[in-house]
């Protein structure tokens, strides 16, 4: 125990701006929503948290890999970084037309009676996250996460108090309050474009060949497969709640999810760092079994730590930080509790077999994952409700970790 904690501690100080990053994306992620959830009825809010799961969803497809993949491109080549993040880049820009047309055929299918001016604001300013994580992941391969910190706390202190402020005291209506989020989002991107510019990667023209688009694609298929595949099953249980339910119900669950997640930050902030370090080691199968040891036990007793806390003080935690009106969320969260261990470990194996390029073990599990959440989500959420989609992500987190697991050990030992 207190070798893991020493562990713990030299991690922290080796990466403190990481730290700061993953506690920044954390709380504002929880603040934002907090903040709308107290102050919007259930229905409403249940409706944003839907845009909001929907639009992830084609973000991710958008993303399909490449950002990982950049990451580990960065990391390992010290050659010819502007090049593979030029075409990347690109890839990105010339898909918002694809990206924009399917929300819009999505919003006319399934939501046609809500707001089309907020969902909207939410599909373009998510848009802009991507680019930014695209921007991002090059400062993670070149281990400079102080850029990344500073750019998002920046945008988001701003978001944040705006939001603050008009909520509380202006009262101003929801969809410029998105206003506000869509230009923090794009000041995040703009600041961190400008940070690649420093460091001196540039978009070059004379460097995006299709053919090396083409090559890029092909390799990173299955990465990208299992990043969306991975989002969807993150993801499909409240666009599911929110068709076979209520938006009211999507608010419930989206609490307790969103407390749950939340705790994830005792950990998640290692992770993003050990992806560059497995990308150096990924030839040595001795280093990486000692990676995986060491982060497997300091990950273990940090997430138990988390599932008894979550567990035991889910009604104090609900109450304070949601008020009375989402009683219904404790069951949830204490159901949700169980699956910490899981998503931490399947976390750390998930990110080690992407690491060495082992793509495709991740993408099949994930896809099976999300075909046994759908299919139980769809099974049991008419019946037994919310609930029901909290067992099934524990089911979920715990199928991905067995297996990821297994092949790891098949191909490390």
């Amino acid at each position: 125990m207190k070798e893991a904690f020493t562990k713990y501690i030299q991690i922290l100080k080796e990466g403190k701006y990481l730290f700061f990053l993953n506690i920044s994306d954390r709380l504002f992620t929880f603040l934002f929503f907090l903040l709308l959830a107290r102050n919007l009825s259930t229905i409403l809010y249940g409706e944003i948290i839907t845009f909001f799961a929907a639009t992830g969803v084609f973000v991710s497809l958008l993303d399909f890999g490449l950002a990982a993949y950049l990451q580990r491109e960065i990391a390992a080549n010290k050659t010819d970084r502007t090049t593979i993040f030029s075409n990347i880049f690109i890839v990105n820009l010339f898909s918002f037309v694809l990206y924009i047309s399917l929300l819009l055929a999505v919003y006319f299918i399934l939501y046609p009676g809500s707001s089309i001016a907020i969902f909207l604001i939410i599909s373009i300013s998510l848009y802009f996250g991507l680019l930014t994580e695209t921007c991002n992941k090059v400062l993670s391969g070149l281990k400079n996460f102080k850029e990344q910190f500073t750019g998002f706390t920046l945008a988001r202190i701003f978001i944040l108090i705006l939001f603050t402020i008009g909520i509380y005291l202006l009262s101003i209506n929801i969809v410029y309050l998105f206003m506000v989020f869509f230009a923090g989002m794009v000041f995040n991107w703009l600041y961190v474009f400008i940070a690649l510019i420093r460091n001196n990667i540039r978009i070059s023209i004379s460097a995006i060949k299709k053919t090396s688009i083409v090559n890029i694609l092909k390799h990173v298929s299955p990465l990208g497969l299992a990043v969306v595949f991975t989002f969807l099953y993150n993801k499909i249980d409240v666009i599911i709640i929110s068709n076979l339910l209520d938006y009211s119900q999507v608010a419930f669950y989206s609490a307790a999810y969103g407390v749950y997640k939340s705790s994830t930050l005792a950990f998640t902030f290692l992770l993003a760092g050990g992806f560059t370090r497995v990308s150096e080691i990924a030839g040595n199968k001795t280093e990486v079994r000692l990676f995986l040891k060491q982060y497997m036990i300091l990950i273990t007793i940090i997430c138990l730590l988390v599932s008894i806390l979550l567990f035991f003080f889910s009604d104090v935690i609900v109450k304070f930080l949601y008020s009375v009106k989402f009683l219904p969320s404790v069951d949830v969260l204490k159901i949700l509790s169980f699956a910490v261990i899981a998503i931490g470990l399947n976390n750390l194996t998930g990110i080690i077999l992407n690491g060495i390029g082992i793509f495709k073990v991740v993408m099949y599990i994930t896809l099976f994952a999300l075909f046994i959440n759908i299919i139980l989500n769809f099974a049991f959420i008419p019946v037994y409700g919310i609930e029901a989609a909290a067992v099934v992500t524990v089911i979920t987190e715990y199928f991905i970790f067995l297996f990821e697991l297994y092949f790891l050990m098949r191909v490390i030992k």
